[in-house]
């Protein structure tokens, strides 16, 4: 029983490292490059400013209005905004925007859509000098399993990789399995299931390197952590059997007693 008990308890330590075949002290261009783009149920921020404060009032939500960016007080309206009431909901691939109307959005990358903004707001006589800035509210993956901190992880850079992920969620135990993490990622109404292994250097070219809005990210319990979860329901059942046959025990010797 100790020589099943210590085997069971073992872990290889190749399986505990990181990106094992990676080789160090080499410089590597990089393939793969990330945009992201919008999609269909995203919350979109869009504030329009100009050195003309007035000119741009009935382009921007309430909490936006007295926000002027030569004041420098656009980056920081973006921290005090209530998703629901001050973004823009992105349906059937549009959003409608103050006087402009509909706009296709969906595909676009943020900047891609600033631009498309600027550039009507000129074009169609209503600022001369617009500076428009587009943030996805959005932008929140979600880290569970065996991992120090399980929840919401919020992406304030619209950029971030399964690795930084990971870290942000306080990092795999020592009961995740590195090689075979899942990601299932919905967008457009399609669902897809796809698995990443932190222990390769595969990793840089996986399509799930880069996490996408409203990503679930699964940490898979090594068979260690399987076994032990067995254990311990072996233990509670043994015990609430001891529990249950003391009591009868007790009822028996204080029956005889009497």
């Amino acid at each position: 029983m100790i020589l099943v008990f210590f085997f069971a308890s073992c872990i290889t330590p190749k399986n505990m490292t990181y990106l094992k075949d990676v080789e160090r002290n080499k410089v590597e261009t990089i393939e793969q490059d990330f945009e992201v783009k919008i999609h269909n149920n995203d919350i979109l921020m869009i504030l329009v400013e100009s050195e003309s404060p007035q000119a741009v009032t009935a382009f921007n939500k309430q909490t936006n209005k007295q926000t002027n960016v030569m004041t420098g007080g656009g980056y920081n309206s973006f921290q005090r905004v209530d998703p629901i009431m001050d973004g823009y909901l992105v349906k059937s691939g549009e959003i409608v925007f103050p006087i402009l109307g509909k706009i296709k959005v969906e595909g676009l990358t943020p900047q891609q859509l600033a631009t498309t903004i600027e550039e009507k707001l000129i074009s169609e006589g209503y600022v001369t000098d617009p500076v428009v800035i587009v943030r996805l509210l959005n932008y929140k993956i979600y880290v569970m399993g065996e991992v120090a901190r399980p929840g919401i992880v919020n992406v304030d850079n619209e950029k971030m990789t399964i690795l930084e992920a990971v870290a942000a969620a306080g990092d795999l135990t020592i009961y995740g399995k590195r090689d075979n993490i899942t990601v299932i990622r919905e967008k457009d109404g399609k669902r897809e299931v796809g698995t990443v292994d932190l222990t390769s250097r595969e990793i840089f070219n996986s399509p799930y390197y880069y996490v996408q809005q409203s990503d679930v990210i699964y940490v898979e319990p090594n068979d260690r952590r399987k076994r032990q979860g067995t254990q311990d329901l072996t233990y509670v059942s043994v015990a609430t059997s001891m529990a249950s046959f003391l009591a009868n025990l007790l009822s028996i010797v204080i029956y005889l007693g009497k």
